[in-house]
């Protein structure tokens, strides 16, 4: 008996040593060689839709050479000079300047300043492994471990957008991606930078709620950040962080799943002391600390989001939470 229950455990951890292998490959997307228009075996080319192209550019981020941030995507094209498909000029040319295009030509041809992205055959950019999106501006953009975070997930931010950019995105994504039903957003900061109030913005957001609604998406949101370099904004991003809050707790009414959740990073990171170390040298993005925090409370937040009536610890009914407590609950409506 005691031999049959140390093979169970030793076959359950490298089950768990497996996926977690497989969640953080490093070599799920490679790059094909300059100038050409294959890929290795075990490998195909990315020529689904533009939303493959930039999955795969989040995927590969934090191990290719380069840059594969998602504001490096350039455009779409229909080029017989280039690759078909998903490809990257690493080098800025006249023909070609440096980022990521996706070729819509049904055959493209070799060009020896570009080089064709290559996913695992395994790996399908059409849906996310375990139903999970992020969304929004710089600081999803710049989340580089965001798949290592929630195992699965595709990332699609794209730095200095707004949430009117963020929802055309998310109808664009729709049209090609399948199986959604968690969405990481951010967005709001840079809207507030413009000329927009907390009022108008949160008017911006709801668009992007409902579209996820419409879908039966539920969203995680993680509020504002107290940057260093924006102090003349504070008062907006605490009254848009106000508003995200009370609607959170008003769709959660008369559910057993809340189908928005916001993370309050605001007073999470004041609770901290707000640190110049939570943030990058321009005093603005997240440095590695920061999203060592926002890595634990999303983690948090998204796994008592999970309907597990075997847990009797389940706080699933959280909508709201700051740190990792939860500062707002369906049984206490």
């Amino acid at each position: 008996m005691y031999f049959y229950s140390f093979l169970q455990r030793f076959s359950l951890l490298l089950l768990i040593s497996h996926r977690n292998l497989l969640a953080k490959a490093d070599d799920d997307v490679i790059f094909g060689d300059m100038g050409s228009i294959t890929c290795p075996v075990g490998y195909q080319q990315i020529k689904l839709s533009k939303w493959a192209c930039i999955a795969a550019m989040g995927i590969g981020d934090p191990t290719l050479g380069g840059d594969q941030d998602a504001e490096m995507f350039k455009w779409e094209e229909k080029d017989s000079s280039f690759p078909a498909g998903c490809y990257e000029c690493p080098s800025k040319t006249t023909s070609c300047p440096k980022g990521t295009y996706f070729n819509e030509h049904p055959t493209g041809s070799e060009n020896s300043r570009a080089r064709p992205y290559c996913v695992k055959d395994s790996l399908s950019l059409e849906s996310p492994e375990k139903g999970i999106i992020f969304m929004g501006d710089s600081d999803v953009d710049y989340w580089r471990d965001s798949r290592e975070t929630l195992p699965g997930s595709f990332n699609y931010g794209i730095a200095g957008h707004t949430c009117n950019q963020v929802l055309q995105d998310f109808k664009s994504l729709l049209e090609t991606t399948n199986d959604i039903s968690w969405m990481i957003l951010v967005c709001g900061e840079n809207d507030l930078y413009g000329s927009a109030g907390a009022n108008k913005v949160f008017r911006r957001f709801k668009q992007i709620y409902r579209e996820a609604r419409k879908n039966d998406i539920r969203i995680i949101m993680m509020g504002t950040k107290p940057e260093p370099d924006t102090t003349n904004l504070h008062q907006k991003y605490r009254k848009y962080d106000k508003k995200l809050k009370k609607w959170a707790q008003k769709k959660a009414k008369n559910t057993d799943q809340p189908p928005f959740i916001f993370v309050d990073s605001y007073k999470a990171f004041e609770e901290l002391g707000n640190p110049d170390s939570l943030y990058a040298d321009d005093e603005l993005h997240l440095s590695a600390e920061g999203y060592s925090y926002w890595n634990g409370w999303l983690k948090n937040a998204y796994s008592y989001g999970q309907e597990n009536e075997e847990d009797y610890d389940y706080e699933g009914g959280c909508y709201s939470w700051q740190n990792d407590e939860c500062i707002g609950n369906i049984y206490d409506l």
